[in-house]
């Protein structure tokens, strides 16, 4: 696959949501919306770069970019951990370590409470996105199969998650919000846009009019969370799929996404001062997510408080900013020994 630098300032977009959000940042506190946008691209990558492989190539290649980091992130937590919270913490924070190894802590975190209970100690809250990817990717082949057989089987599949989805968000929200069976129409927006024929180019044309919808998009997607929080569309304690998550602001969410990888960044954004700095976030955007959660819940612990989130000051919060954007960078050049763009 050609590598797209628009996919990046994409994940920029998304990481930095995702980031503000549990820094309790004014105006994002629909940030968690980031993780439906990587959900899109993911399908997308992974329909793009699957076409292209074996299944084995497929797997050694997702296994070299994401299991170093992430297994890391599970050491230096444990360390962390054992050195520094009381013993009933220590204990919950092995749990939540088992789980992540075999890539379960999705459904481990549902067992308990929703996401966004904070009464428990939860440094690996933020990882039960990575077991949703990691479960889609063991699912590629079988998608790659079925759109070989018959596409209809991949738009039965969407359509089915997609209403069970709704339906599981008034019942149980934890449901909709942590099993991969509901959150799948996520990835399959990304992964069918990839496989249309017709939209595989349409982010190379230059024509003005695809330029200012594009731009419009892109607008529309860096403030989201500003819109969503200023307009109270999302309740995230609802039980509806209107303003409860998942629900209708997901799936607005997902085709905006869409949109944006079908069309493309125009130019002006790519090659502007923003658009290189965004692309460079994008590319240490796996370090950032692994990171920032577990240095937030550290650095703000107070023994059987649970996660706290929360910040004294404006300086405290802007110091574990700096002391997270530090680590990254260093996270990312011990860690990758190729650029990012190489790995896709």
């Amino acid at each position: 696959m050609t590598f797209r630098k628009d996919i990046q300032i994409l994940r920029a977009i998304a990481i930095i949501q995702v980031l503000f959000f549990h820094l309790n940042i004014k105006f994002f506190e629909n940030g968690y919306l980031g993780v439906d946008i990587f959900f899109v691209i993911s399908g997308f990558l992974m329909a793009s770069l699957y076409k292209d492989s074996s299944y084995k190539y497929f797997y050694i290649k997702r296994i070299n970019r994401l299991l170093p980091p992430y297994y890391f992130t599970l050491l230096i937590t444990l360390i962390l951990a054992f050195l520094y919270i009381q013993y009933s913490e220590f204990m919950q924070t092995i749990k939540q370590i088992w789980f992540s190894l075999g890539f379960i802590s999705n459904i481990g975190f549902w067992y308990e409470n929703s996401y966004f209970n904070k009464d428990s100690f939860r440094p690996l809250l933020h990882l039960w996105s990575l077991s949703i990817e990691f479960q889609f990717y063991i699912a590629v082949p079988i998608l790659a199969f079925m759109l070989r057989k018959n596409i209809l089987l991949i738009y039965f599949l969407f359509i089915t998650s997609i209403l069970f989805c709704f339906i599981a968000t008034q019942i149980s929200p934890k449901t909709s919000f942590f099993i991969i069976f509901f959150r799948i129409w996520e990835f399959l927006i990304g992964y069918l846009i990839a496989s249309i024929s017709v939209f595989k180019n349409l982010h190379k044309r230059k024509s003005i009019l695809l330029q200012l919808i594009s731009f419009l998009l892109f607008f529309i997607i860096s403030g989201l969370s500003y819109f969503y929080s200023t307009f109270s569309f999302i309740n995230i304690n609802a039980t509806d799929f209107i303003t409860g998550h998942p629900g209708i602001t997901a799936l607005f969410t997902c085709l905006l996404t869409a949109s944006l990888l079908i069309l493309g960044l125009p130019s002006i954004i790519q090659n502007s001062i923003l658009g290189n700095i965004l692309a460079k976030i994008g590319d240490y955007s796996y370090s950032l997510y692994l990171l920032h959660y577990p240095i937030i819940i550290f650095f703000l612990y107070e023994p059987f408080m649970g996660s706290s989130t929360t910040f004294e000051s404006n300086l405290k919060m802007l110091i574990i900013l700096f002391v997270i954007i530090l680590l990254t960078i260093i996270f990312q050049k011990i860690i990758f020994s190729e650029k990012v763009k190489k790995f896709y």
